[in-house]
């Protein structure tokens, strides 16, 4: 009735299946018209979003510049976030963040963010590699150092905030960002939610 080609939907599941992911949906106009769960998942119907976490805090940022909480993308990192000084010294933006062009380098576990119970003391200590700008270069930590910045921007616990502006307005009740045991709110990854709030979510950006 939408229109839709029922063997391509059908090729899609079985993509799905056969890829090793934990779920796949497919919306169209607000309706769902596909929904798989893969049959060993047995940790109920809360998904683990990873990386994608960095993409909703993407979405977070764009909020706060929209309510003139933030300036713009092109705000320096140092003037909402002084202690971290490495960011200072070298005009870091929020922009070279989100971006991954801050110049910070990649780093990998037991050295990275991930091991790290404190995750924003770890983040604010870290220098850069190069000039912002200079290169492209995946970060957890860049995307980790969101987090101060955002919530000293938004006045409130981040992960509070979050719901509050983004989450709950759509109707994205489960969806939630993971708060390490100081209570930062972790900006990198562990989000997790349902595969229908993460649809509402992709539904608000489409």
């Amino acid at each position: 009735s939408l229109g839709l080609d029922t063997t391509a939907l059908a090729e899609h599941a079985a993509l799905c299946e056969a890829s090793a992911a934990t779920a796949c949906l497919v919306a169209v106009g607000g309706h769902v018209v596909q929904e798989w769960t893969a049959p060993d998942y047995r940790y109920g119907p809360f998904l683990g979003l990873a990386s994608a976490t960095k993409s909703l805090t993407a979405l977070l940022a764009g909020v706060l510049v929209g309510e003139g909480r933030l300036e713009g993308v092109d705000a320096t990192v140092a003037g909402h976030l002084p202690a971290w000084t490495a960011g200072a010294e070298a005009g870091v933006t929020l922009r070279h963040l989100l971006t991954m062009t801050a110049g910070l380098g990649r780093l990998r576990p037991p050295e990275s963010v991930l091991a790290a119970p404190n995750t924003s003391a770890f983040v604010l200590r870290l220098g850069l590699e190069a000039m912002p700008g200079e290169r492209w270069a995946y970060s957890n930590e860049g995307a980790q150092l969101l987090s101060p910045l955002l919530e000293r921007a938004a006045g409130m616990p981040l992960a509070a905030y979050v719901r509050e502006r983004l989450f709950d307005p759509i109707g994205a009740r489960s969806l939630r960002f993971d708060v390490d045991e100081y209570g930062t709110t972790v900006t990198f990854g562990g989000a997790e939610g349902t595969v229908r709030d993460v649809a509402r979510v992709a539904q608000l950006v489409l």
